[in-house]
């Protein structure tokens, strides 16, 4: 499903494979993706661009993504964010594995509605 959005992403997820895919299907939805691998990297990221919303792991090797999610809220009340997690936090997340389809439902969730198409 590709939805031209101009938006871009923060990805932070620490395994390869599943930042590959996760980009690679934001990318096809029409997302531009900047991918970090962990909480210290994604601090330089957002501090550098402009981010519209972020998708970040449960899990990284530095800290949680409850606590990005803590400091971004603190910095960007309004930023949207998307916990991906294959452990049970108790925030919302979108439990691994996940399919394309689900993925990019689960970000137009907190972006907001679906945009038409043409």
């Amino acid at each position: 499903m590709l939805c031209p959005s101009g938006l871009t992403a923060l990805l932070v997820e620490d395994e390869q494979l599943v930042r590959d895919y996760v980009g690679h299907v934001l990318t096809q939805a029409g997302f531009h993706v900047l991918s970090a691998d962990s909480h210290a990297r994604a601090l330089e990221i957002f501090l550098q661009h402009h981010i519209d919303f972020v998708v970040a792991d449960w899990r990284l090797p530095d800290k949680n993504g409850e606590a990005l999610l803590d400091y971004f809220q603190g910095v960007r009340p309004n930023l949207p964010f998307l916990l991906i997690s294959g452990a049970k936090p108790n925030r919302p997340h979108l439990a691994k594995p996940f399919t394309p389809t689900e993925l990019i439902t689960a970000v137009w969730g907190i972006l907001g509605p679906l945009p038409s198409l043409p």
